[in-house]
């Protein structure tokens, strides 16, 4: 797998090469929130189905916020037959340290900080009540427990479905 820091790829999205794509593949939530001009957002959990849309294409460029996720879609490319996959180092992260332009909207917390932030705060908060007020709180942190097992087991989180719809992660 070939990797490629971000001022080559810089280089090589400016230069009038068509035949190329630049996949962004974290979740469509940091995809709003800010990305490179003219990537296209193919989810990681979704890209061993997205084979046919890059069926024909020269060259594809993958990056995601850091270059782990990035590395796993192009394993994933590579598996299906595709030699002509790139893996961008250091990811949008790079990318913007590195003072080049992105679009979207405002920067927030990632959708899953927001919900580890959130459940440690409703289990501490349990705790603490069930400590001074009264004993019957401990089954705030117990319910917060039952629903991250759930998440765990299922890959649905209620919490993180629910803090998608908050007005501060709307675009």
């Amino acid at each position: 797998m070939e990797t490629i820091s971000v001022a080559e790829l810089k280089k090589r999205l400016s230069d009038d090469d068509h035949d190329e794509v630049l996949i962004d593949v974290r979740d469509p939530f940091e995809y709003k929130g800010t990305h490179i001009e003219d990537a296209k957002n193919i989810p990681l959990d979704t890209v061993a189905s997205a084979v046919g849309k890059l069926k024909g294409v020269g060259t594809i460029y993958i990056h995601c916020a850091s270059g782990n996720s990035s590395k796993q879609a192009c394993d994933i490319l590579a598996e299906q037959g595709f030699q002509n996959v790139v893996n961008v180092e250091g990811g949008i992260i790079a990318w913007e340290e590195a003072g080049m332009k992105t679009v979207g909207g405002k920067k927030r917390m990632p959708i899953m900080r927001q919900t580890l932030l959130m459940a440690g705060l409703l289990i501490l908060l349990g705790v603490v009540l069930a400590l001074f007020v009264n004993a019957w709180w401990i089954f705030l942190p117990a319910f917060v427990g039952m629903g991250l097992t759930f998440a765990g087991v299922t890959g649905m989180c209620g919490m993180t479905k629910i803090l998608q719809w908050m007005p501060w992660n709307t675009p």
